[in-house]
């Protein structure tokens, strides 16, 4: 890799996480897109999954299904389609039970 690739990698690098930090943690800390309340982790489970698994699905099996030769594109979109609906029935869940009851916690500051 060539020092440009890196300085590039560094360009993005650097200010992302430093303002992703701020924005979604501090100033818009209040304005959470899933309830953390412990009587909630299954609704919220159920729209993480449904907001992330078809952003997932329609960023790796829809242009994959459009890139690539492939003997029957229906049947690779049937099973990545179940693929990717069995890993966020899994991992939502998974995600909505770490975040339990963190609307109690204090807001994070800025060092």
């Amino acid at each position: 890799m060539n020092r440009h690739f890196w300085l590039a990698t560094l360009a993005y690098l650097l200010p992302t996480f430093p303002l992703g930090y701020v924005w979604h943690l501090v100033t818009f800390h209040e304005a959470k897109l899933f309830s953390t309340r412990r009587e909630d982790w299954l609704a919220s489970a159920a729209k993480f999954a449904a907001l992330f698994g078809i952003l997932a699905w329609s960023l790796t099996t829809l242009p994959v299904a459009a890139k690539y030769d492939m003997t029957s594109v229906a049947d690779f979109l049937k099973l990545e389609t179940a693929f990717t609906v069995a890993q966020f029935l899994v991992v939502a869940p998974l995600v909505a039970l770490s975040f339990r009851g963190l609307a109690s916690a204090a807001k994070p500051e800025i060092p």
